[in-house]
């Protein structure tokens, strides 16, 4: 007998190997098979099942391959309703694979129909449960809660038009509020921990599915995207910082209708679609209609985003965003672009071209776009195209840069998009283990859930709070003023300088931009929670005093932070790791030299 667990380096979910006695079973399969098929040839074993145990959101399985490979029966939980020939297990059913049992037991919560699998001996011996991703909305396995609750989302938004506002990464809304812009705004409704809302998933049609709370770096961390939607995962590793893509929405990007805005241009491209969901009900409208002049879009004041359907790329489809910025990071684009080509035999059938930055809106290039097809992509065409997409630019002159500037810019763009789709090397320009400055340890609860609107509870580095009377303040508010943690700074109040970077539930954040009332329930460490309880500095604290890595000091918890996320979550970082792991922290006298030496430093240190 042989049970073995396989990981790949990029996803959290695992995969299962069991062999019996000549038959095997594969359990929540990845979508490369052949590894399967190696095993079993190698134990002289048949695949007989092939289970799951949930439809999976966050990665491509490679059940129905393995299935027409083998011969496999594909099973799954109970409500399942595949559009593929699969076995619908019971609650409590038992399958035979050689001399093991396998009993499926029904656990909805995470998905409807998620199932664990209990393994047993031929002695009825248990040996252990494979879960998948089970989880549970506050301590009760019941999905309905999550349709409860986005139900009484869209009755709020009915009952209070234009005086309430959805949050939720906040990283544009907040500092809106902070500025005076929603004056009077009476309520702003935090979704940011509705379960359900942050999938992303696949269909059989080859529909790719992004909920309203997947943010920017959980695109970047999904394989499906990375497979099927390149281009957008190359825009959001090009929006602000690690700190901000972990609160910042794709669905709040688009929102914001900024003709600036980086994941518009490669959604638009690739077709995306918006569901629109209401008390009356939901509407599709197609991206590119969405948008009906700057920052303003077709939603209504009683509907919100509930997801982005977006086309999977086909095999002969490639494609690749550019952005042009002030800097690296934290930059407003000066212009933008994203090119996506159809090819059949190297002549190219289909075309879209997507400029931002250059007009009241996101738009096509549609002469560019005509131009290209039935051509070959050579370097003569790739400088003509890009010539005529820079002419439907209609660019003004701003604090970023001048007319002239952006339509020269946006040409050198449009060009490098198209001689990476030519090259096919478009991938290269993102590396596959990216840090993100999230360890995923999150906690799945409704911020209203236990909270009366008032009396906030959360556990600040290991200590139980109970706080009244922030409710309408930051996080940051709320740390400093009402704790008096003063080793979280403040200094922009807007996300840009990451002064303030806390841990909020595993994730790196700037807690400027944090609602106050997001801390109830959740886990917040700040820098006075790093070094152990009895006293003895973090590796990352040492190095930074070994390496003389501060001058002023006070961006320093900030950096701090950053890089002892980095370190938990990527050990051995190269120096790009780090470079981009820090992105979202500004110095203003050291010039980053010996933070870098220090973090590298500390990562031997975390090693040993």
């Amino acid at each position: 007998m042989k049970i073995e667990q396989i990981y790949t380096g990029c996803i959290a979910q695992a995969a299962y190997y069991l062999e019996s006695n000549g038959e095997a079973a594969i359990f929540d399969p990845l979508r490369e098979v052949g590894s399967y098929l190696a095993k079993a040839e190698a134990d002289h074993a048949q695949i007989k099942y092939i289970f799951e145990t949930h439809f999976h959101a966050d990665f491509v399985s490679g059940h129905i391959d393995l299935a027409q490979k083998t011969g496999g029966t594909i099973v799954y939980g109970p409500t399942a309703q595949p559009g593929f020939e699969a076995l619908i297990a019971t609650d409590g059913q038992e399958f035979k694979v050689g001399n093991y049992t396998i009993r499926a037991i029904h656990t909805p919560g995470h998905t409807l129909e998620s199932t664990c699998y209990l393994l047993m001996d031929e002695n009825n011996q248990m040996h252990g449960i494979i879960t998948g991703d089970t989880l549970f909305i506050g301590d009760v396995g019941r999905p309905d809660l999550a349709q409860a609750l986005t139900e009484e989302l869209t009755q709020e938004l009915a009952h209070h038009q234009g005086t309430t506002r959805i949050i939720a990464g906040g990283t544009d809304l907040m500092v809106e509020i902070r500025n005076g812009k929603w004056a009077g705004l009476e309520t702003v409704l935090d979704i940011s921990r509705i379960s359900g809302l942050d999938q992303i998933g696949r269909d059989e049609s080859g529909l790719i599915h992004i909920g309203a709370l997947v943010t920017h770096n959980d695109v970047l961390r999904s394989p499906l995207l990375r497979e099927y939607a390149f281009p957008l995962v190359q825009a959001c590793a090009r929006v602000a910082s690690p700190q901000l893509r972990n609160r910042g929405t794709i669905v709040g990007n688009l929102v914001t209708a900024s003709p600036a805005n980086d994941t518009i241009p490669p959604l638009m491209a690739m077709g995306a679609s918006l569901v629109l969901a209401s008390h009356a009900g939901e509407r599709v409208v197609p991206l590119d209609q969405f948008y009906i002049g700057v920052r303003q879009t077709v939603l209504r004041p009683d509907e919100y985003v509930r997801e982005i359907i977006v086309p999977q790329l086909q095999p002969n489809q490639a494609g690749s965003f550019k952005k042009s910025a002030l800097r690296r990071a934290q930059a407003i684009a000066v212009t933008n672009c994203c090119v996506l080509l159809t090819v059949e035999d190297g002549i190219i059938q289909h075309a879209a071209i997507t400029l931002g930055s250059v007009a009241p809106t996101i738009i096509h290039a549609p002469e560019a776009e005509d131009y290209l097809v039935g051509k070959r992509l050579d370097e003569n065409v790739i400088t003509t195209a890009a010539g005529i997409a820079a002419q439907a630019a209609k660019p003004i002159s701003d604090i970023r840069a001048s007319q002239d500037y952006r339509s020269y810019t946006l040409k050198v763009l449009v060009e490098q998009a198209l001689e990476e789709v030519r090259l096919g090397n478009q991938k290269d320009s993102i590396p596959e283990k990216i840090a993100t400055l999230d360890t995923k340890e999150g906690i799945q609860t409704h911020p209203a859930e236990g909270w009366d609107g008032d009396l906030i509870r959360t556990n600040i580095n290991g200590q139980e709070y109970a706080i009244l009377g922030y409710a309408d303040r930051t996080l940051l508010s709320l740390i400093r003023d009402r704790i008096g943690l003063m080793g979280t700074k403040s200094g922009c109040e807007e996300g840009e300088c990451g002064a303030c970077t806390v841990f909020l539930d595993g994730k790196a954040v700037v807690s400027c931009l944090v609602p106050a009332p997001r801390a109830h329930g959740a886990r917040i460490t700040t820098i006075e929670g790093i070094a152990a309880p009895d006293g003895e500095l973090h590796p990352v604290q040492e190095a930074f005093v070994e390496h003389a890595a501060v001058q002023c000091g006070y961006c320093t918890p900030g950096f701090v932070m950053s890089a002892v996320k980095l370190l938990q979550e990527i050990p051995n970082p190269n120096r790009e790791t780090i470079q981009n792991a820090i992105s979202g922290n500004l110095c203003r006298c050291t010039g980053y030299y010996k933070i870098i030496e220090a973090i590298e430093s500390a990562s031997l240190k975390v090693k040993d």
